[in-house]
């Protein structure tokens, strides 16, 4: 860990965390990567996961994330779906969610009592509040333009078509009067 990340998480972040794993009973090595980090210096989380279980050749479960909670998990040696429940984190916490509250819902994930409903659940998500908002704002944008060219364009087709009859009346009366 390096200075920049203390900027971006709180300084109590690692006991809040050991806390929250503690109760699951089970060992957690846990790495949040610098957000200093260019793109081309960082290791996809998964690399890094398999570089330091190879590395430590212990069983548990492996975090790796950045300060925004962006990561993965995974276990070595048991069978918690800790993989789907990072997921189902990340897809439960609003986006400006740090690591620690990631973590912290991770655990709660994993602790509820029927773990794979609630990430079932999750991954048959109801349509976003964003998606349902922007469709009925799309409908009812439609609504009011179909409303509006029929309240404008009848007048017009109206007008339109009694101008031309007129027109051809007046030919009319015009080519009867120099016969």
């Amino acid at each position: 860990m390096t200075d920049h990340v203390l900027r971006v998480l709180p300084p109590d972040s690692a006991e809040r965390i050991r806390a929250v794993l503690a109760p699951l009973g089970v060992r957690f090595y846990v790495v949040v990567e610098s957000p200093s980090l260019s793109f081309e210096e960082r290791q996809r989380p998964e690399e890094l996961i398999s570089l330091l279980h190879d590395r430590l050749e212990r069983d548990g479960v492996y975090l790796v994330t950045d300060p925004s909670g962006s990561g993965t998990a995974r276990q070595f040696g048991g069978s918690l779906p800790v993989s789907d429940a990072w997921l189902t984190a990340r897809v439960e916490l609003p986006y400006a969610a740090g690591a620690v509250e990631h973590v912290e819902r991770f655990v709660e994930i994993l602790r509820s009592p029927d773990v794979s409903a609630r990430i079932k659940e999750r991954r048959r998500a109801p349509e976003s509040e964003y998606r349902s908002r922007s469709d009925a704002r799309d409908r009812a944008e439609m609504t009011a333009f179909v409303a509006g060219t029929a309240l404008t364009g009848l007048p017009l087709i109206g007008v339109l078509a009694w101008r031309g009859r007129r027109r051809n009346v007046q030919k009319n009366r015009g080519k009867g009067g120099r016969r």
